[in-house]
């Protein structure tokens, strides 16, 4: 009897130790299942965040849109360019009493903007025949020479009113006060081109006298 009582008690107090840590290992490993049947819920959060995403490309879209607006202005910007010009006066006398004054039919300056028309020098030649006119004759020649000058000037859309430089070449200088009187015809003191005049040693064809210009067509 003790021996059977004391295997007995050690038996069962062996089966109860086993059974009591097979319980406790059952709990452990329900608590594990329990952890890592939660995980999947942290990771299910995941998609809200990337949802935000498309937000932000939409502002920047918004943005885009934005700038394109800004751009597509900026031809109103620019186009009221051409008022401006169109309110420069194209013709304007420059006069000073510090330097010598005029003693013909010339001003001391001309302040010229707009479109300019630049008249090659001309000499007296008739357009029709390609022939000299008034040969040896000073008066003449300068005659036919501002009559050039002024169909060249009307077929720009000018006059002698839009000149605004004049360069007068002579083949002799004594004959100055003869061409100066012709030249008087078509510019008012008041309101003449800037002028030079110089004697070269030779014109084109021997003439006398030749004579270019500058003018500006008027707005």
């Amino acid at each position: 009897d003790g021996v059977m009582g004391w295997w007995g008690d050690g038996v069962m107090g062996w089966w109860g130790g086993v059974r009591s840590m097979r319980s406790k290992q059952l709990t452990t490993n329900n608590q594990l299942s329990t952890i890592n049947n939660q995980q999947p819920t942290t990771n299910y959060q995941q998609p809200t965040t990337n949802y935000q995403q498309p937000t932000t490309n939409y502002q920047l879209s918004t943005t885009n849109n934005q700038l394109s607006t800004i751009n597509n202005q900026q031809p109103t910007i620019n186009y009221q360019q051409p008022t401006i010009n169109r309110r420069i006066m194209s013709r304007e006398i420059i006069r000073t009493e510090k330097a010598p004054a005029p003693v013909g039919p010339y001003n001391q300056a001309i302040a010229a903007a707009g479109k300019m028309i630049f008249v090659a020098g001309q000499i007296a030649l008739d357009p029709n025949t390609g022939a000299i006119v008034g040969e040896g004759d000073v008066k003449k020649q300068t005659e036919q020479v501002m009559a050039n000058l002024e169909a060249i000037l009307l077929a720009g859309g000018t006059s002698f009113a839009d000149v605004v430089r004049t360069t007068v070449f002579l083949a002799d200088m004594n004959d100055f006060a003869a061409v100066n009187a012709v030249y008087a015809k078509y510019f008012d003191e008041a309101t003449a081109p800037a002028r030079a005049c110089v004697q070269v040693s030779r014109l084109p064809k021997d003439v006398l006298v030749e004579i270019d210009c500058i003018a500006v067509v008027s707005s």
